[in-house]
């Protein structure tokens, strides 16, 4: 093998080893698009599809009592090799229109997706108008934590009108996960979620918060034993009373997810050899907690002279980490709302200059500053007791919604959790609110990660090829991580 290549299978090896989810891009046709967004259809077509929907209106709960009904909501992702895009369609008809709550014509989104295009209509009795582009806002979200809204214009409502809207958006890399509610503050009358890969990505879809036989799941197109079109389908849902905060889905509210769990690699040319590569794992998710500390740390700016003033005075590691919680928590103002991304993160720079942070960037930031000065630290992530148990047969952190700092025990001073988001809380303690299981890495997870490693370098230069899937499965063979059980502590 010549030198050019070892070195290139070196330089793979130790990034698989390191467990970085590997990032493929995907796209679609612009022309593909319009056929995805129903708002985009012309009159006749609108009003034939609302006509379908009419006739389930007359079998759902409370629709008069409630005030409407959502006829159809819908997100179809489309992915191929070069980008990720989705097409959100939303249909509500208005029995009451003091009732219509304004999120159902002014929807929001995440900022790591691009807005496409937009798209809507109220429809009249048999007339369908078109919004134009005037009545359509998109207001852009703050850069890597906020959210962007788009507000339709949609004016004065009548009893019996039905308004509709689309977004076709669109983001870089694979989408690790995706949940759908299945119902709103009005019934429902079908959700849908389709998911159309190129072959090259695999997702487990399961219905949560209703029993198993109202979701009709569908699968087809299948290649290598694995489907290229998944699609799930509930009908007929009940309202509820409120819709969750930051859509925060718990085991009790209605909603289909679905998690991507493999990603085939193809290589024609390289060491790699191509195939399968499991995605999820707990072992993934405790390389990613340490490799995320390890980058923002790495990439922060000298805080030498700061950590010394926050710190005058202490002497013990319990007290320094005191010191860091209480600036963390008192002098950065906590960003939250509807137009912010909690699990989104800025430079520490840019946290830094700005005084402000979010729940997740407050706890990086004291994460940051204690692996600055010297003192032992790493992530947890829990997930809130409202939301359900944690459920571990599920290995992905996309179930938990809370990230806190965790300084290991040494002696007789037990394991110490920091939550410097939390206005209230104590040096110490953890929000009420959070369950009994939190989950982190081990203490020396660091060294084991580095010599899994060079354990799969060596043996990538001895072997001259790599099974990417065999690292994968060999790496959720480590023991990385820890559920902590707060119940017994």
């Amino acid at each position: 093998m010549k030198p050019a290549n070892i070195s290139k299978l070196a330089q793979l090896a130790t990034s698989l080893a390191l467990c970085t989810i590997i990032t493929v891009s995907l796209s679609v046709p612009a022309a593909a698009q319009q056929s995805w967004a129903v708002a985009q259809r012309d009159g006749a077509a609108i009003a034939s599809f609302v006509g379908k929907l009419m006739p389930y209106v007359d079998g759902l709960a409370d629709v008069d009592k409630k005030g409407g009904a959502v006829l159809y909501r819908q997100h179809f992702y489309d992915l191929d090799e070069k980008n990720s895009k989705r097409c959100q369609n939303f249909m509500v008809l208005v029995k009451d229109p003091a009732k219509m709550p304004a999120a159902m014509s002014a929807p929001r989104f995440s900022s790591g997706w691009d807005l496409v295009e937009s798209a809507a209509f109220v429809m009249r009795g048999n007339d369908v108008t078109k919004l134009d582009l005037t009545s359509i806002v998109h207001t852009e979200g703050l850069d890597g934590i906020g959210r962007d809204q788009v507000v339709f214009s949609i004016g004065d409502l009548k009893k019996g009108d039905v308004v509709g809207w689309s977004l076709v958006l669109e983001r870089e890399g694979p989408v690790p996960g995706m949940f759908v509610p299945c119902t709103d503050v009005f019934p429902s009358v079908i959700t849908n979620l389709k998911i159309r890969t190129d072959h090259r990505f695999a997702y487990d879809i399961r219905s949560t918060g209703m029993k198993v036989r109202e979701m009709d799941h569908k699968e087809s197109e299948a290649e290598n034993g694995r489907p290229g079109l998944l699609q799930a389908t509930v009908r007929a849902m009940p309202a509820v009373e409120s819709m969750p905060a930051d859509g925060r889905y718990g085991d009790s509210f209605p909603h289909v997810e679905a998690y991507l769990h493999e990603m085939y690699i193809e290589s024609e040319h390289g060491p790699a050899l191509p195939g399968w590569v499991p995605i999820l794992g707990w072992n993934q998710t405790a390389a990613q907690l340490h490799g995320i500390v390890k980058k923002f740390t790495e990439d922060a700016p000298n805080m030498d002279i700061t950590l010394g003033a926050i710190t005058t005075g202490a002497q013990t590691a319990q007290e320094r980490e005191r010191a860091v919680f209480e600036n963390v928590r008192d002098k950065y103002e906590l960003l939250k709302g509807d137009d912010i991304q909690d699990s989104g993160f800025r430079e520490i720079t840019d946290v830094i200059k700005a005084k402000n942070a979010t729940a997740a960037e407050k706890a990086m930031l004291m994460a940051v500053m204690l692996k600055k000065l010297e003192i032992p630290v790493s992530l947890a992530v829990a997930r809130s007791s409202d939301l359900g148990p944690v459920n571990r047969k599920v290995e992905s952190w996309l179930q938990f919604d809370t990230l806190v700092v965790r300084c290991p025990g040494d002696g007789d001073n037990p394991v110490r959790y920091y939550a410097p988001a939390c206005a209230t809380c104590e040096p110490g303690t953890l929000p009420p609110g959070i369950g009994d299981t939190l989950f982190t890495t081990v203490d020396d997870v660091g060294d084991l990660i580095e010599a899994f490693g060079k354990k799969i370098q060596q043996r990538a230069i001895n072997d001259g090829t790599i099974s990417l899937g065999g690292v994968s499965r060999e790496r959720e063979e480590q023991s990385w991580y820890k559920f902590d059980d707060l119940a017994s502590q």
